[in-house]
């Protein structure tokens, strides 16, 4: 019923949070023939739209923190091309940005052990505090105890291949 609402105001923009109904939700809206001028799913890495949606997946947008889209390098993945690479041939998927943040964090507690070698949590977090590494996230570093983060990327699918369209500099 919400679908046929937004189609009967005249929504031209159906932003949705979430990861579990996408194809529900997309097959809903080609079955009622709706025409969003823009779709985009807040908690939906394109890349897996992609494999999920198949066809249904072209134009949809996804904002998020992290995307193979965007070219790092990490010292301990290499690019983010071969993290992708890696993580599909060892869990036989892709990783989501959820994924791919975990192997981060992993990343950051290493660092923060070796540097004192000890489980202590105030030299712990004196190592995160100088730490400043380049990873498949981005520049890490932490302020005031927090990860300071980057920018939001906004995906899209177009011709079932992720392209980035914002911010412009990396589109």
């Amino acid at each position: 019923q919400i679908l046929l609402d937004m189609q009967a105001t005249g929504v031209q923009t159906a932003v949705f949070n979430t990861w579990d109904e996408q194809s529900y939700i997309m097959r809903r809206i080609a079955a009622l023939k709706i025409d969003f001028a823009c779709i985009f799913f807040m908690k939906s890495p394109a890349h897996q739209m992609i494999e999920t949606l198949g066809d249904l997946s072209n134009y949809i947008g996804s904002i998020g923190k992290w995307t193979p889209a965007v070219q790092r390098l990490c010292a301990v993945f290499g690019s983010n091309e071969e993290f992708v690479k890696g993580f599909s041939n060892f869990t036989g998927h892709a990783p989501s940005e959820y994924e791919a943040f975990g192997a981060t964090v992993g990343l950051v507690l290493q660092h923060a052990m070796q540097k004192f070698g000890t489980f202590n949590i105030e030299r712990m977090i004196e190592a995160l505090n100088d730490m400043k590494k380049d990873s498949i996230w981005g520049k890490l570093q932490f302020t005031e105890h927090r990860l300071k983060r980057g920018s939001f990327y906004i995906t899209q699918v177009q011709d079932k291949k992720v392209k980035m369209v914002a911010p412009s500099h990396l589109s």
